[in-house]
């Protein structure tokens, strides 16, 4: 498409037709490319919300009929290159889109140029994976590729390291309406024994599935280096896996920001850091500290490292609102939270939600986990239970009963927090049927627009 003088915007089709439509305009752009028999309610939608706008769909051909000989090719068939483009591009104009999550209402179109996609394929984070088997085969087949992490694992990390990324073969070749394969857990681990890759690149959400079987657990500990992003995995699944002997760790990125963090060293996954990063030597970050140990991440542009957005008042560079703190003897971080997660008390005392959050949602009871007690006298939480716990809301003693199941993990969390942050058994609300948690395209749970549904049930505690 960049040959052709097009600009691809990534879209997920997890997104509302208001939610494409509202990027589209602002974007101006004016054509859609997909595959029609299957998100045709979201194509009428999105006509609906821009009715003064030609739409132009376009059904995305088959691989197979793209390149009928695909994995097939002898020495004897003809081979078409691609064509030259007819002149370099301006690196500062758009070379892509993408949409960040929408964690706090529409997601939002960030341009990356073509000087941010060339620093990305030269960042230490992708050259890091020299450090690795010969073969460096990469399992990328769990993520979504209209998100960045997919996107630098998928496309950029192939391009500019020669590594092969493996992804599932395309249902295609059996019928122009076959669905694409769905990522689940077991297939992924099938795609990566299959494939004999030396990586794993995935999401938290598969990790707490493995954790719990010890086949899957088996499988992850052949690999050379497991590595996720995404979302926070809870503590007590990253330390089990760690102990088994799993090679796992975290990186850390953004799509107005790049990834600036290197990949896991092994030596500091032997201690047990798996869950602290390292960044590169070569990105320019500020450590803006809150005034309590904890800092947000600021990065810089340089000549080498362009970032997306830039939103810094004084200097060029991004405000992440990532909340770190540093490890103890390493030049080692660890995100604990967000500026904008923070609670601040009526009392005037703050509540970083996130480390206690990650206990309770560790529980095999729970889908989800949000504190809340923003302005209010005391925090609370909010937990959704697994599918096969659903607890009627209107029976008292069913909730008591649930309150008393995960009280355990509860008081786990409490033991480190500080007193003005302990939550209380007449505190945690349960979600129900008619009001299930809101997530993200990438599966992350949308904490303000969640609070704010369940505000009158909040007051009402």
């Amino acid at each position: 498409m960049s040959i052709a003088g097009l600009v691809p915007f990534l879209v997920s089709p997890r997104n509302s037709a208001a939610a494409v439509a509202d990027m589209m305009k602002k974007t101006d752009c004016s054509r859609i490319i997909t595959l029609h028999h299957a998100h045709h309610n979201l194509i009428d939608g999105i006509r609906e919300q821009v009715p003064d706008r030609q739409v132009i769909v376009e059904e995305l051909p088959t691989l197979s009929y793209a390149f009928p000989k695909l994995g097939n090719e002898a020495e004897s068939d003809p081979f078409d290159s691609y064509p030259t483009a007819p002149s370099r591009p301006d690196l500062d104009k758009p070379a892509i889109y993408i949409h960040s999550s929408g964690s706090t209402g529409f997601p939002k179109p960030i341009a990356h140029s073509y000087k941010v996609q060339v620093h990305s394929m030269r960042q230490r984070t992708i050259g890091t994976l020299h450090h690795f088997s010969p073969s460096r085969r990469l399992g990328v087949m769990a993520l979504p590729a209209f998100h960045f992490y997919g996107l630098v694992v998928q496309l950029y990390v192939p391009i500019a390291t020669l590594a092969t990324a493996v992804l599932y073969p395309p249902r295609s070749a059996t019928g122009p309406h076959a669905p694409p394969v769905i990522p689940t857990s077991d297939n992924v681990l099938v795609t990566i024994r299959k494939t004999e890759c030396s990586l794993l690149a995935t999401v938290p959400t598969f990790l707490e599935q493995w954790a719990r079987s010890k086949d899957a657990v088996e499988e992850l500990k052949k690999l050379d280096l497991v590595f996720y992003s995404g979302g926070p995995l809870p503590a007590k699944i990253g330390d089990a896996l760690c102990a088994a002997g799993v090679q796992i760790g975290s990186i850390y990125g953004g799509t107005g920001f790049g990834i600036p963090v290197l990949l896991p060293d092994k030596k500091d996954l032997a201690g047990g850091d798996w869950i602290w990063m390292r960044f590169a030597g070569n990105i320019k970050i500020r450590w803006a500290p809150q005034g309590d140990e904890t800092y947000e991440c600021q990065v810089l542009t340089t000549e080498d490292h362009q970032v997306a957005v830039e939103n810094l008042p004084d200097v060029k560079g991004y405000a992440t609102l990532d909340v770190f703190v540093k490890h103890p003897t390493k030049n080692m971080w660890k995100i604990v939270g967000r500026i904008d997660d923070v609670i601040t008390l009526a009392s005037g005392e703050k509540t970083v939600p996130a480390p206690m959050e990650d206990v309770i949602g560790s529980s095999p009871l729970l889908d989800g986990a949000i504190m809340f007690g923003r302005e209010r006298g005391q925090v609370g939480i909010l937990v959704e239970p697994q599918p096969e716990y659903t607890v009627d809301v209107l029976d008292d003693k069913a909730i008591a009963e649930f309150r008393n199941k995960i009280w355990p993990v509860i008081e786990e969390a409490n033991k480190t927090a500080p007193a003005f942050s302990r939550i209380f058994k007449e505190m945690i609300l349960i979600t129900h049927k008619g009001k299930p948690m809101l997530r993200t395209p990438k599966g992350t749970l949308q904490k303000k627009a969640m609070v704010k549904a369940y505000e009158t049930e909040i007051d009402a505690l």
